[in-house]
């Protein structure tokens, strides 16, 4: 809808360049009965249609589809029919029969004589047949510096959007890529964890396996759309952090607070899984002084997620390793939130942290 007001009123706007621009122009509108500018306002409404006509049918039919020949030979096409369509139906008298009316009457004491004159002047324009208002060579040049602006305008509005559609259809392609990389190897760790779980035979095994069950749902149902509502992501973080704590013990100094004071945000699925799963890889280990602190909070529009913890393995096999889910993350967070978001990751020998905020969008009711 947007769309076509903008359309309209660009047309609109169009519209009034012959009329502002016509020597006839006034209050009164005596210029509509003149009929060169109703040539000219003619001119301008088929330059208008052939805008269009270039934009949604010879630009996508013939110049996209490379038939350069059968495009060239439509635009000329086009433009001799708008120069001779004016000119046929539109008539305007040629100068020499008004010029008569416009020679001046001298008086007997001031007319000229020009008896003795060879080449008497001529108060008559004469043209040659070509180069009158009326004819096609004329009406043919006239009009080709117009028609040229609309086919580039035209042209190059297509190729635009064309290139931008381009890009974004590349864009989500690569979203869509980095969400498939990332859920494999979600979904291998978790299952490592309860195959761990059922060797042991872990009376937490059916509440797990009902935890997983609910995990893989969410990555089965909203991994593909663009935005879930945060507490949808947040239910799905403590699932996931109930999962991680089955294989750990009391070793582990863990806590998790949450304060969602916003709860009609809207937020990418599973763009923070990463930095959580992180700390569980390399902050556990039963034989060390494991600490995991996680902290997500909501302050209007603003999420705000810290994650510390020590580095107590570094014994991570290379294929376990999350440097490709941390990597595929910054990525998306560089795809969706571009400027809209903020992040700082510290490490040391003995520490990691990760401080993110981000925008959100707040979600739409419909």
């Amino acid at each position: 809808m947007k769309k076509i007001l903008i359309h309209t009123i660009l047309v609109l706007l169009f519209l009034t360049i012959p009329v502002l621009t016509s020597p006839d122009f006034d209050s009164s509108f005596k210029m509509l009965s003149v009929p060169m500018f109703q040539r000219s306002f003619l001119e301008m409404v088929l330059l208008i249609i052939f805008f269009y006509v270039n934009f949604f049918i010879l630009m996508p039919k013939l110049f996209n589809t490379k038939k350069y020949l059968i495009f060239g030979f439509s635009i000329l096409l086009c433009y001799i029919t708008i120069a001779s369509l004016s000119n046929l139906l539109i008539d305007i008298p040629q100068k020499s029969e008004i010029a008569p009316k416009m020679q001046p009457d001298f008086g007997p004491e001031m007319r000229p004589n020009f008896k003795n004159s060879r080449n008497p002047p001529s108060f008559e324009i004469n043209r040659p047949p070509e180069m009158r208002e009326n004819s096609f060579v004329f009406n043919f040049m006239r009009g080709l510096l117009p028609f040229g602006f609309s086919l580039l305008c035209s042209s190059y509005l297509f190729i635009f959007i064309k290139k931008r559609e381009i890009e974004m259809q590349k864009n989500k392609a690569e979203l869509l890529s980095l969400k498939y990389q990332l859920q494999p190897h979600f979904l291998f760790n978790i299952l490592n964890n309860i195959y761990s779980m059922s060797i042991l035979k872990s009376d937490r095994t059916p509440d797990s396996i009902l935890k997983l069950s609910n995990v893989m749902r969410y990555v089965v149902d909203k991994s593909s759309k663009d935005f879930v509502k945060i507490k949808e992501e947040i239910a799905y973080l403590e699932d996931y952090i109930a999962l991680q704590l089955v294989r750990t013990d009391d070793s582990l100094n863990f806590s998790f607070k949450k304060d969602i004071k916003t709860e009609n945000l809207v937020i990418a699925p599973m763009i923070l899984v990463n930095f959580i799963e992180n700390a569980f890889k390399y902050g556990f280990n039963p034989e060390a002084n494991s600490v995991i602190q996680i902290e997500i909070s909501t302050e209007n529009q603003v999420l705000h997620l810290r994650v510390f913890n020590r580095i107590v393995n570094k014994s991570v096999p290379k294929e376990m390793s999350t440097k490709i889910g941390i990597k595929n993350t910054l990525e998306r967070l560089n795809e969706i939130y571009q400027k809209k978001h903020s992040i700082n990751i510290q490490q040391t020998n003995s520490e990691y942290i990760v401080d993110l905020k981000m925008n959100l969008e707040l979600q739409k009711t419909i």
